[in-house]
């Protein structure tokens, strides 16, 4: 014993893998997706049980330029909202590239079945969200995380 703690005598196994992710909310799903698209398969590891990534409360949205509410709307359009609202100290290049690939993303997402809330023409509906001179951000209902999170995991 240590303190109040016991010791725990921990047997350990060497796995090898091409690739490990570390956390397999979205932002891990993602990445196992892209690799096991170019023949890699990476091991994913999380300190969760499977679905229970801080992901899922994520209830906002997820913001890009689709101009389905706002035509004028543009990727650089985005990027300027971004940076002004990381007071100028994000990484330009960075906010570039996802500005840049966000709509293709989001079209991915749809095409995979994220149920993503519609406009009445059946667009994927955007909406005002933090400081945005356009509404960019998609949504679906008030659980967008869960419905990414479900749309990455279940149905890849």
């Amino acid at each position: 014993m240590i303190g109040d703690s016991p010791i725990v005598d921990f047997q350990s196994e060497i796995i090898q893998c091409p690739v490990l992710i570390i956390g397999a909310g979205a932002a891990g799903a993602r990445a196992a997706i892209s690799l096991q698209s170019n023949g890699i398969e990476p091991l994913v590891v999380s300190k969760r049980d499977h679905g229970d990534a801080h992901t899922i409360w994520a209830r906002g949205g997820i913001n890009a330029s689709l101009g389905n509410i706002e035509p004028d709307d543009s990727w650089e359009v985005h990027a300027a909202d971004t940076i002004e609202e990381g007071h100028e100290i994000n990484d330009p290049t960075a906010v570039e590239i996802v500005a840049k690939n966000m709509p293709e993303r989001i079209k991915e997402l749809d095409e995979w079945g994220m149920q993503f809330t519609r406009t009445s023409d059946e667009l994927i509906n955007q909406r005002f969200f933090g400081a945005q001179s356009f509404p960019r951000t998609c949504f679906a209902g008030d659980h967008t995380g869960e419905s990414l999170l479900n749309t990455l995991v279940v149905s890849r």
